[in-house]
């Protein structure tokens, strides 16, 4: 394995790799000098690329990926794809989904009975369906919502999910209008300082004060601290509101730094002070 013309190698505890000779050299004539011994360059059982190991059984399944496309070629893969949209696996039943249509921005993205969230704040009266659905995945400890972006009719709904789960970030992918389209509901007051009703949900855009910036901008993020109160409730939540502007409808952000930039905004994200 390569990366910008260097070797890749593992690294054991009584063993140390450089990226390229220079550094073996110097890393060797250093250690000469200190009468320690360094084995260099040994190859192991796993890969490292930057901080992530990689084990044997990965790259396999990695190399054997590669030679599977390789061999599909463009246009099966174009094939492949076409067929997913009739792929239907064993536990596809979206009976909630079909039975509140109203509630649903696309038609052909459903939200499966075995993994939506079910409202259980204010209901009844309200319904307990909303278009999100829990994504978990192994070895990782976080659980995440995967929503659409609000309809004007159903901006209350996501609030009540966002306090019923104690929701302490929430990623936007979409601006709310792009190429004159409505791609999401202004489902929060855009000013600071501003707050508005929806539903029997209170939401506050918090205002900053002279110590504590609440709204951050960017030419890809707006970042912005919401406060979510129930109607009749006196307990509130403060919210992260993070909105991603340049990632484009139906394609993928010019610079994958962007990314990047987002992850680091997220992972140290507790709760809002």
């Amino acid at each position: 394995n390569r990366k910008n013309g260097k070797k890749l190698a593992g690294i054991n505890e009584d063993e140390v790799t450089q990226d390229d000779r220079e550094e073996k050299r110097k890393c060797s004539k250093e250690a000469g000098k200190k009468g320690n011994k360094i084995r260099v360059g040994r190859p192991t059982p796993a890969v490292v690329l930057g901080k992530t190991q990689v084990s044997p059984e990965a790259m396999k399944a990695i190399d054997a990926f590669v030679t599977s496309v390789c061999a599909t070629g463009v246009d099966g893969l174009r094939k492949e794809f076409a067929q997913l949209k009739d792929y239907a696996p064993s536990n596809f039943n979206h009976d909630q989904c079909k039975a509140n249509e109203s509630k649903n921005r696309y038609k052909d993205v459903v939200c499966l009975d075995a993994t939506r969230v079910v409202l259980t704040l204010n209901v009844p009266p309200e319904s307990d369906y909303i278009h999100a659905s829990w994504v978990k995945m192994e070895g990782i400890d976080k659980v995440f919502i995967a929503a659409q972006g609000p309809l004007d009719e159903t901006i209350s709904d996501f609030w009540r999910m966002v306090y019923q789960e104690e929701v302490r970030t929430i990623l936007m992918l979409t601006k709310t209008v792009e190429d004159t389209k409505i791609k999401c509901a202004q489902y929060w007051p855009l000013k600071s300082g501003a707050y508005q009703t929806y539903g029997c949900m209170f939401i506050n855009n918090k205002k900053a004060n002279c110590n504590e910036l609440q709204v951050e901008n960017d030419d890809k993020f707006i970042i912005s601290t919401i406060e979510v109160l129930p109607e009749g409730c006196s307990n509130s939540i403060l919210v992260k509101l993070i909105q991603m502007t340049d990632w484009p409808d139906r394609g993928v952000p010019n610079s994958g730094m962007s990314v990047l930039r987002l992850l680091k905004r997220i992972l140290p994200v507790s709760k809002p002070k």
